[in-house]
């Protein structure tokens, strides 16, 4: 069976590497302050309203269309917040293997809220659970 535990790629060398200057650490840590405030952003009026305002109406609306609405709904504040990941702090994520396209329990151990966004973008089917 393939490993499918997704690799945070970070900035230090593989070794370890050598401790980080202090001007470094200050650097990343404005990089994380401004990525949580950004995404704090991101989850109250993007994902926030649009869910209350948006999704909500329409599966109350559309019952039987509630799996072809959440489903999408999910993979985009997925796909969203490993893109502001990637620009704004920098992390790179690589998944090795796959899983099959077939009805299938997928076991994460989370290390972090970034596992649960990671899970909605590569468990494949109509509506993961995560």
């Amino acid at each position: 069976m393939p490993d499918l535990r997704p690799q945070l790629l970070d900035a230090r060398s593989p070794d370890g590497g050598p401790a980080l200057s202090p001007a470094l650490r200050l650097a990343r840590a404005a990089r994380s302050t401004f990525f949580a405030l950004v995404y704090l952003a991101y989850l109250v009026l993007v994902t926030g309203l649009g869910q209350r305002l948006i999704v909500i109406p329409l599966t109350w609306l559309l019952p039987a269309s509630a799996v072809r609405i959440l489903g999408p709904w999910y993979r985009f504040n997925a796909r969203n917040t490993l893109g502001l990941l990637r620009v704004l702090a920098d992390v790179r994520v690589s998944v090795e293997g796959a899983i099959a396209p077939g009805s299938c329990t997928v076991v994460m151990n989370h290390q972090s809220i970034i596992d649960v966004a990671i899970g909605f973008a590569i468990v494949p089917g109509p509506l993961p659970l995560v």
